[in-house]
Parts: structure tokens; sequence; C-alpha cells
């Protein structure tokens, strides 16, 4: 039960012009909305199932606190700390959360829809079955963040930090991705169809290692198990940076991959049905057994790329001495 009444709370605010100390309180299903704590201190308070519908929480300090199936629709939390703060369940929509400090928070199943965390430090959060439609993360810090199977549709996500996150079965349909950092990312069975990846960083996504020590030979064995089957349907994956990335058995049918760069990458498998590669720089990529049918590679660079048991543009198999040229492409392919 609630420490205080939603009057006393109004009082200890008119008294202290928004700088109170409620700092381990319980405050928990507290009709609370519209109320003005700017700089206040709720720090591990007790706000689960509180109603802060639209109230003034700029810069007040929420590390630790307990915001459980609160609501927060339209809030003010910009500048606020919420580091490691329990908001499972919570209902944020169109909240404004600009520069927050969500780092190590739990967002788990929260609704996000509409809601503004442009430059906030969401590094580690736990955002399971978090929706996110139509947030705006633009320059977020999301990296080592949990998002599996979060709903991301429509998310911008421009020039975001997602390297280590897990977003394992995450929908980023028609989300902006460009310019994002995704090195390490996991996305596996990621949904990204129709999402903008221009000029993204995925370096190195997907990775996995084993390390295994053989005591008889005395080496280090590294097992290399990627995440496969990305789902990289109709993205615009334009100018993005995939040198080494792992997108072996991906579907990127229809994807627009010109000016990529897909150096040493592996694609081993990948459905390319339909893209357009033109001016790609696939220089020492792995396409053994991948499907170009249809694909654009004008201007593509294929030097010493690899392309056996590859089904070419014109439905044919790749055999050797086949000339690049003969797609537009260039480059001397390896033996």
């Amino acid at each position: 039960m609630a420490e205080l009444t939603r009057k006393e709370v109004l009082l200890i605010l008119a008294v202290t012009g928004g700088n109170a100390c409620f700092g381990g309180l319980d405050l928990s299903d507290l009709d609370l909305k519209r109320l003005y704590f700017k700089n206040s201190n709720l720090s591990r308070a007790n706000l689960s199932g509180a109603y802060l519908t639209e109230a003034n929480l700029r810069h007040v300090n929420l590390e630790r606190a307990d915001l459980r199936d609160a609501i927060l629709y339209y809030a003010d939390l910009s500048d606020a700390n919420l580091e490691r703060a329990d908001l499972s369940d919570a209902e944020l929509n169109d909240a404004e959360m600009s520069n927050a400090n969500l780092s190590g928070a739990d967002l788990t199943n929260a609704k996000l829809i509409n809601t503004v965390l442009r430059g906030a430090n969401l590094s580690g959060a736990f955002l399971t079955d978090a929706n996110l439609t139509s947030a705006i993360l633009r320059g977020a810090y999301l990296n080592g963040a949990i998002l599996t199977e979060a709903i991301l549709e429509s998310a911008n996500l421009r020039r975001a930090d997602l390297s280590e996150a897990k977003l394992e079965q995450a929908d980023l349909r028609c989300a902006n991705l460009s310019d994002a950092t995704l090195v390490d990312a996991n996305l596996e069975n990621a949904n990204l169809h129709s999402a903008d990846l221009s000029g993204a960083q995925l370096g190195r996504s997907d990775l996995e290692e084993d390390r295994e020590y053989d005591d008889e030979r005395g080496r280090l064995t590294v097992h290399i198990a990627f995440a496969l089957g990305v789902n990289l349907r109709h993205a615009n994956l334009e100018r993005a940076n995939l040198e080494r990335a792992n997108l072996r058995s991906a579907d990127l049918s229809h994807a627009s991959l010109d000016h990529s760069n897909l150096e040493r990458a592996d694609l081993r498998g990948a459905n390319f049905n339909g893209a357009t590669l033109m001016h790609a720089n696939l220089h020492g990529a792995n396409l053994a057994d991948a499907r170009l049918t249809g694909a654009m590679l004008n201007g593509a660079d294929l030097e010493g790329a690899v392309l056996n048991g590859a089904v070419m543009p014109n439905e044919e198999r790749f055999t050797a001495g086949m000339d690049p040229a003969h797609f537009g492409a260039r480059g001397t392919l390896a033996s």
C-alpha cells in the first residue's frame, strides 16, 4: 500500500518546487498524472502500477525504481536516470525519453510505440518482446541490449549503436538503420523486410565462436557457428559495410546492395534472386551455392570471389572459366 496520497505528493512538490526526495518510498498504484517531478529523487521508489500520464519527470533520478505496469503515456522522461529500473510491462507510448539513461533497465514486454528515445542510453537493457513500433531511437546506444522478438517496425535507428545486441527474431520491417552500427549483433531470423541499412556497419555480425583446445595435437580449433537464414528480403543495403559479415543462407531476394561492401563476406547458399548488386564490392566473397537468378551485377567487383555451385543470373550453374563480364561484372574469379 502506498505510503503517501496524491494530495500529500502534491504538497511536497509544491513546497520543494519539484526538487523533492521520494527515494525508496512506496507510491504504487497512485494517480500521479500531470504532476511536476522535475529534478526530484525517486531512486528505488515503488511506482509499480502508478498512473504517470503526462507527468514531468525531466532530470529525475529513477535509478533502480520499480515501474512495473506503470502508465507513462506522453510522460516527459528526457535526461532522466532510469539505470537498472524495472519497466517491465510498462506503458510508455508517445513518451519523451531523449538522452535518458536506461542502461541495464528491464523493459521486457514494455510498450514504447512512437516513443522518442533520441540519444538515449539503452546499453545492456532488456527489451525482449518490447513494442517499439515507430519509436525514434536515432543515435541511441543499444550496445549489448537484448531485443529478442522485439517489435521495431518503422523505428528510426539511424546512427544507433547496436553492437553486440541480441536481435533474434526481431521485427525490423521498414526500420531505418542507416549509418547504424551492428558489429557482432545477432540477427538470427530477424525480419528486415524493406529496412534501410545504407551506410550501416555490419562487419562480423552474427558471429558466434566456440573455441576448443585439442590437447593431443596441441592446437586451438575455432568452430564458427553463424546465425543462418536472416530475412533481408527487399531490404535497402545500399553502401552498407558488410565486410567479412556472415550472411550464409540469408534471404536477400530483391534486396538493394548497390555500392555495398561485401568483401570476404560469407554468402554461401544466400538467396540473391532479383537483387541488385551494381558496383558492389564482392572481392574475395564466398558465394558458393548462392542463388543469383535475375540479380543485377553490373560493375560488381568479383575479384577472387568463390562461385562454385552458384546459380547465375541467367539461371545457369557456375562453371569453371565462366567470365564475370558476361553478367556485367569484373574481376578474376577464384579457381
